[in-house]
């Protein structure tokens, strides 16, 4: 009995990330702006609640008539020691700003730089997407949300994490057309002469030209 292994696995999503792992070109993500803008409009808004709910009680323990709590604006040590009273409000509340605000500065950093990465380009979302719907290779295999990433329509929220160079329409023209077409021409001629094994009409050596047509 045969095991099938990942390896032979062409389509669906072990093969789509075959072909990013091979193809650097290919490896564009949804960048989830408006997703990420949404969280931190969030957690700026929860923060912002928690800073007015500390200015009220640091405003009520600088009024008390308790000279413990009056000290804790001029005394950091006696604050500090506050800590483990349950009724030092301010304390408490200073601990969960403590913790909001690491994760809300963190995913601050990650905004601004996935706002630097680059956007995918035309060429290479037009190659990723003749893979995807190619009989023999993806087969149509993303359905409803999951393949909205990739749909033309969304490619603004699509990021490349890795680029080539950009080809002007005469090379586009010559690497998917002219090229593949002499090629399958003259294909069985130079097999006879050079010794041609494999089944490819064309051979790309180029990661960032990727025919799958002919392939």
């Amino acid at each position: 009995m045969s095991t099938t292994t990942v390896d032979d696995v062409a389509g669906g999503y072990p093969g789509l990330a075959r072909q990013m792992g091979t193809y650097p070109g290919l490896n564009m993500f949804k960048r989830f702006a408006e997703l990420n803008a949404r969280n931190l409009l969030y957690m700026q808004a929860e923060l912002l609640h928690l800073q007015q709910r500390l200015f009220v009680i640091t405003s009520l323990d600088h009024n008390s008539p308790d000279g413990t709590e009056q000290a804790y604006e001029n005394r950091a040590k006696t604050f500090l020691e506050s800590e483990t009273a349950e009724s030092n409000e301010q304390w408490n509340v200073v601990v969960k700003v403590r913790g909001k605000l690491s994760v809300y500065n963190a995913a601050l950093l990650q905004q601004a730089q996935l706002l630097k990465l680059p956007a995918a380009r035309g060429q290479d979302l037009g190659l990723l997407n003749e893979w995807l719907h190619h009989p023999g290779k993806g087969g149509s295999f993303l359905e409803d949300v999951e393949a909205m990433p990739w749909d033309s329509d969304h490619i603004k929220d699509l990021v490349a994490l890795s680029q080539g160079p950009e080809f002007d329409s005469f090379t586009k023209m010559l690497a998917g057309k002219f090229v593949p077409w002499i090629m399958e021409k003259f294909y069985t001629k130079l097999q006879k002469l050079v010794g041609f094994e494999t089944t490819a009409v064309l051979d790309v050596k180029d990661e960032w030209l990727v025919p799958w047509r002919d392939r």
